[in-house]
């Protein structure tokens, strides 16, 4: 069911993005190099975002077509 197949891909993407999120501290550095050169922003204008903002922006990357595309080929190696 694509129902099925669409909520299982939104389901890993969240929970990726949560574990990204949880990791910050870890990785801080790497997370704002992307997001800066996804955004055109600088990686100091990174770092001074409010926090929602900043969590909506690694939201946004993984709703990207290219990773959308990733967890669908994924859940159908797992059918």
């Amino acid at each position: 069911d694509d129902n099925a197949v669409y909520s299982i891909g939104i389901r890993a993407m969240l929970e990726l993005a949560c574990l990204v999120t949880s990791h910050i501290p870890d990785c801080q550095n790497e997370i704002y190099d992307l997001l800066s050169s996804l955004s055109g922003m600088t990686v100091r204008e990174i770092g001074e975002l409010d926090m929602p903002v900043f969590v909506e922006m690694i939201m946004d990357v993984f709703k990207k077509q290219e990773f959308t595309d990733f967890f669908q080929r994924l859940v159908e190696l797992l059918k």
